[in-house]
């Protein structure tokens, strides 16, 4: 399952970053949360995504009760000017109990940034995802 799962993860976290361009943007803040989301149940999965205005990092977050590995894709879309880059990946890890990476820009100092990521849960539980920005 795993294996199957990762490609439709990152294609999901890829289509959501294509398609979120509507997304509310972050507030210039120390750390804002500008995505979220919560699932429970056996295999749960959700995806997190939103937008980001001149973000310094970007980071995901992934909690799961109980502590279990977690299935991650993630994608990042971002401008500077006239240009746009992308960026995906995909990994899993334990969640124990809270899984925080860095996500790529792929600018130094990108105008916007839009991400998503989708986890999924190796068991029964409930999962939250989340999306921050530094400034």
């Amino acid at each position: 399952m795993t294996k199957r799962f990762v490609p439709v993860l990152v294609a999901l976290a890829g289509a959501a970053v294509l398609f979120a361009g509507s997304a509310s943007a972050a507030t210039q803040t120390k750390a804002h949360t500008f995505g979220s989301c919560h699932k429970t149940g056996h295999g749960a999965r959700c995806t997190a995504e939103g937008t980001a205005n001149h973000p310094s990092s970007l980071w995901l977050h992934v909690r799961a009760q109980p502590h279990q590995r977690v299935y991650v894709g993630w994608a990042v879309q971002c401008s500077k000017g006239s240009g746009k880059r992308r960026k995906h990946g995909s990994f899993s890890a334990r969640a124990t109990p809270t899984l925080t990476r860095k996500m790529p820009m792929t600018y130094k100092h990108p105008d916007q940034c839009i991400a998503a990521a989708a986890a999924q849960l190796s068991k029964h539980g409930s999962i939250r995802v989340w999306l921050t920005v530094g400034k």
